[in-house]
């Protein structure tokens, strides 16, 4: 079941765009392992975690996902990520959290940098963790997203998130 906060979400998606569902590319592996070593140089205390399908190496959006969590201060390393990636999308100071979209290799990179990982980051961590433990439930997952070839972004974004929902 959608919460209000999903279905608030799913207003902000695009109806008429349609997904984009590929197969997996192992070069989004590749790049993602190297942006991590950036990471870590820059901000070696930093936990990384890389997650998403080309994380778990299914069909998806073939864009590369990752969180930096910090628990040190937030504003010093949003400076130190600004001189790596440039200004963030979006800022959440209510929520310490920085988020920024870029390319890297032919792939979009979606990456947040928080000092505390809670609610929906937190969630796809959690969420991710299970498709990596639950192979039947990774399966599931890729024919989910495969299933939404030609559908709009947004009824795409609505079944991954019943999908998710109904694991919670």
């Amino acid at each position: 079941m959608l919460t209000e906060d999903n279905l608030k979400y799913l207003q902000t998606i695009s109806d008429t765009e349609l997904a984009h569902i590929v197969a997996f590319d192992p070069v989004a592996q590749a790049t993602a392992q190297k942006i991590k070593a950036e990471l870590h140089e820059a901000l070696p205390d930093a936990r990384v975690i890389y997650f998403g399908s080309s994380a778990l190496g299914i069909a998806g959006e073939n864009d590369i996902d990752l969180g930096v969590i910090d628990a040190s201060e937030y504003g010093s390393n949003g400076k130190v990520l600004r001189g790596l990636y440039g200004e963030p999308i979006k800022i959440d100071e209510k929520s310490h959290k920085l988020r920024w979209e870029f390319r890297r290799g032919g792939f979009v990179v979606e990456m947040f940098l928080t000092n505390v990982l809670v609610g929906k980051s937190l969630q796809h961590i959690k969420n991710h963790e299970r498709l990596i433990e639950d192979k039947n439930l990774q399966k599931a997952y890729e024919e989910l997203k495969l299933s939404c070839l030609g559908l709009s972004r947004r009824e795409y974004m609505k079944k991954k998130l019943e999908f998710f929902s109904e694991l919670e």
